[in-house]
């Protein structure tokens, strides 16, 4: 049974791809956060597709700064 314990530690603390959320072996080839080849271009075409997006203070200040105001 302390096998399975150490078993299941070890492969809590392996790194996840962001794709499809399997366990990355520490020898794979280098893909980054990712587990395959398919899985980066999965994620590259959520970003194409505006599924995903990166947050500006920048644009928020814009947004607020036109709706409020009065002449």
């Amino acid at each position: 049974m302390d096998g399975k314990k150490a078993a299941d530690t070890k492969n809590s603390s392996s790194k996840r791809c962001r794709a499809c959320n399997t366990p990355i072996p520490q020898d794979a080839d280098n893909q980054g956060p990712f587990c395959s080849h398919r899985c980066k271009l999965h994620d590259l075409s959520k970003w194409f597709g505006e599924e995903y997006r990166v947050g500006s203070s920048h644009a928020a200040s814009a947004d607020s700064g036109s709706d409020g105001g009065e002449d």
